[in-house]
């Protein structure tokens, strides 16, 4: 992160809530990289916000599954005492796996939020370069078929490109697995009217709203592709 340079947008000394300070005579500048950084405190929260409204409702229903299931196999007079037993231990080995992954997942992604120093996104004049809590890729402008917004419990800026099998070809292990778990679940969605994408990131990860980052990046690959000008940005 360069201080000196005014096309970032900082993280301001003790104000880590707002980093939006400054942002909108960034935004003008077509030919000028746009750097935005996480707002580290709001992703947390919104982390918290999660967990307690998803993660932990579910959580209670699984154990509940789990132990009535247990309790039945242990009482059952069908099954013979050897299946009851290898039902029972399976049960019981799914239970604590969860017990233990659950808050483990929960430390991971919390310290991945709190010691994130790499820009979220940076849109330069060559393509996107991502580094969000599932995503770290960079994405030619040339490659980027759609941009959209849309809300999946809650909302996401989304990425369509136009091969999805070139493009996350130049992301992490990690990201390959996340985008092609999504692409998987796209047709499913797509069935229910839900139009989600293959690469998103949540709207919490960012220090501007969904709509305005979306703005930023198809004007931005209008004017690297040559289709418009800075001078002609609506």
């Amino acid at each position: 992160m360069n201080s000196h340079d005014p096309n970032e947008i900082l993280r301001p000394a003790g104000e880590e809530n707002d980093l939006s300070i400054g942002y909108g005579t960034h935004l003008d500048k077509l030919d000028e990289p746009l750097i935005l950084y996480p707002p580290r405190s709001g992703a947390i929260d919104a982390l918290h916000g999660r967990f307690l409204k998803y993660v932990v409702p579910i959580s209670v229903l699984f154990y509940v599954v789990i132990l009535a299931m247990a309790l039945t196999t242990a009482i059952s007079p069908f099954l013979p005492s050897a299946a009851q037993q290898a039902m029972s231990t399976e049960l019981w080995c799914l239970f604590i796996f969860y017990t233990v992954s659950l808050p483990l997942m929960y430390i991971f992604i919390r310290r991945k939020l709190s010691r994130a120093v790499l820009p979220v996104m940076a849109m330069r004049n060559d393509g996107i370069e991502i580094h969000s809590l599932n995503l770290d890729i960079f994405i030619p402008w040339e490659e980027i078929k759609e941009v959209r917004t849309f809300t999946f419990v809650e909302p996401h800026l989304g990425i369509v490109p136009f091969e999805l099998k070139k493009t996350l070809a130049r992301g992490s292990l990690y990201t390959q697995f996340f985008c092609w778990s999504n692409e998987f679940c796209v047709h499913l969605y797509k069935r229910m009217q839900i139009l989600v994408t293959p690469i998103f990131l949540l709207e919490t990860e960012l220090p501007l709203p969904i709509d305005v980052v979306a703005e930023q990046i198809m004007l931005r690959q209008a004017h690297a592709l040559k289709l418009i000008k800075p001078e002609d940005k609506p």
